[in-house]
């Protein structure tokens, strides 16, 4: 078995867990054939069911600042993953979309042990990504841990999105695998925003 089959094996329990997800939170799409971003992705395990749940002509775009990963993305034939940091946006994405969705991000500031200081820039990342999404879209996200649900509350305030809905996942995604072996991937809490007010009334 090759490297990528032996992958698809061990995230198969994940991927069926996700698509219950996706069930779940959109279970009447209206809007097929969309364009989607999927940020902070890793091998993109949601490619797949994305396209299998919003239409097949939908446009999907993941990107990741994981230059490790090409190797296994190429074996998985993911075709919408982009190499890039999300922080620097405008070189990587044109145009808006209807569906931003992160799962799992890291929503902690950062400790960078060179200068040793913590960066923390995702208040700054999600206000740049309203300028991506239409006046209509919606930003899907889920986290791992309770503080960085709490801590995605407090940056989408911040950034003035319109929180819809936040809660405890209540579908069970069974993996602890997502392209680094031992890393804690379950979908613990959801959050589903849309973009500021002031975006909306700039767009009608």
């Amino acid at each position: 078995m090759d490297g990528a089959q032996h992958y698809l094996k061990r995230i198969a329990s994940e991927q069926d867990g996700f698509w219950q997800v996706l069930i779940n939170y959109f279970p009447n799409v209206c809007n097929k054939n969309s364009r989607i971003l999927d940020i902070c992705c890793g091998v993109a395990n949601e490619e797949p069911l994305l396209v299998r749940h919003f239409g097949k002509k939908t446009e999907l775009i993941s990107l990741d600042n994981n230059k490790g990963l090409e190797s296994l993305l190429n074996e998985l034939g993911r075709k919408s993953v982009k190499i890039g940091d999300v922080r620097e946006l405008d070189r990587h994405v044109k145009g808006k979309f209807n569906l931003v969705m992160g799962r799992n991000v890291p929503l902690n500031p950062n400790y960078d042990a060179f200068r040793d200081r913590v960066f923390d820039y995702w208040p700054d990342v999600f206000e740049d990504l309203s300028r991506f999404m239409t006046s209509d879209a919606t930003l899907f996200l889920t986290l791992v841990r309770e503080d960085e649900f709490y801590r995605a509350e407090e940056i989408l305030n911040w950034a003035g999105y319109r929180i819809r809905l936040k809660e405890i996942n209540p579908i069970i995604v069974p993996s602890d695998y997502i392209g680094i072996q031992g890393a804690d991937t379950k979908d613990s809490y959801v959050i589903i925003a849309q973009p500021p007010l002031q975006l909306r009334l700039f767009q009608c």
